[in-house]
């Protein structure tokens, strides 16, 4: 796993998954460990079942290790450690981007206001990080200025996908209209639907206001059908696979809404979501609402129920959305 990214974080992970109980001694090793790569799997144990590493994790702020720096990073944020403010912004300007990345996300997320611009640079710029900056963002700007930047930086037809997810993120109905006139446009209309229903709380899918798509069958790959390629040609193939797995990832799972379904709906309950105040899954944003999402919402609009109460709540660890359900279900019934 230390020679790739991907596999390091299946790792973590499996951390993560494993009950507490079995990694007694074990993270402990990895964190007195003279092996960097040994010391960012322990921060990362501990920081996703939401346990504070201690000296290691302020020790790991400070290393010369791009992995574990990064990851002690992270867990800054996600176990709401305001007092590593200052080591955060310190790194800011780190020249490893995920160094970089998580440093201002975690330091903007425990107040900095020096972070702000840094996140904005990740949220208007294309890459890996682009949409866990928007998230945030998002949630930080005052209403009237999450709807100037997002006017000032997603203009123009390039940005349209983006423009629609921060409509989401932003939560104001202002946006609703707009977002409807979009369901008639295929290469964005998943994208409007899931913002429209961050927004309001609908399920598209549950109510059946979708598009379904026609069923393609195509004819299996037979073994006899590829001889006489060369390598190229096979490699070819696999780099094509490759890229519409990837153009589908962040809509895999999504709806496409009938905007003549949608509309009616939108009519009659038009008068439930004024202009002017953020919006998460058709209530104002409050932290009570929140903490109901995270019980019965689903897994991106938990996540912004998250974000919202970590911010709120100054201090306290961020949910962890990802982790196995009796366990998020437990903490739950005890916050």
């Amino acid at each position: 796993a230390e020679d790739d990214a991907a596999a390091t974080r299946g790792v973590i992970s499996a951390f993560g998954w494993a009950p507490r109980k079995n990694l007694q001694g074990v993270v402990k090793q990895l964190l007195a460990t003279r092996s960097a790569f040994g010391r960012q799997v322990g921060i990362g144990a501990c920081a996703v079942h939401r346990v504070n590493p201690g000296p290691p994790l302020v020790q790991a702020l400070s290393s010369h290790h791009a992995g574990e720096k990064a990851r002690a990073a992270k867990a800054a944020g996600e176990l709401g450690l305001a007092d590593l403010r200052e080591p955060l912004e310190q790194s800011l300007g780190d020249e490893d981007p995920e160094v970089r990345f998580w440093s201002t996300w975690s330091a903007c997320l425990l107040g900095s206001a020096a972070a702000r611009p840094g996140l904005e640079g990740f949220a208007n710029t294309e890459g890996p990080r682009q949409r866990q900056a928007l998230e945030l963002l998002m949630r930080l700007l005052p209403a009237d200025a999450g709807k100037t930047w997002l006017r000032t930086h997603f203009a123009g037809q390039e940005n349209l996908r983006f423009a629609l997810i921060g409509a989401g993120l932003h939560g104001d109905p202002f946006y609703l209209e707009p977002l409807i006139k979009q369901f008639s446009r295929e290469e964005v209309a998943r994208v409007a639907g899931e913002a429209f229903e961050m927004i309001t709380g609908l399920n598209l899918f549950q109510r059946s206001f979708e598009i379904l798509d026609p069923v393609e069958i195509t004819a299996p790959v037979e073994a006899e059908d590829l001889e006489g390629l060369d390598e190229e040609a096979l490699d070819a193939l696999d780099e094509d696979d490759d890229n519409e797995e990837e153009a589908l990832e962040e809509d895999i799972g999504l709806v496409r809404p009938d905007p003549a379904k949608v509309q009616p709906w939108f009519m009659e309950h038009r008068a439930d979501f004024p202009s002017g105040e953020r919006f998460l899954c058709g209530h104002p944003i409050s932290l009570d609402h929140c903490e109901q999402v995270l019980r019965d919402g689903r897994q991106r609009q938990r996540r912004a129920a998250a974000l919202e109460v970590a911010l709120a709540k100054p201090g306290t660890a961020l949910f962890e959305v990802r982790a196995p359900g009796l366990r998020q279900a437990t903490a739950l019934r005890s916050s």
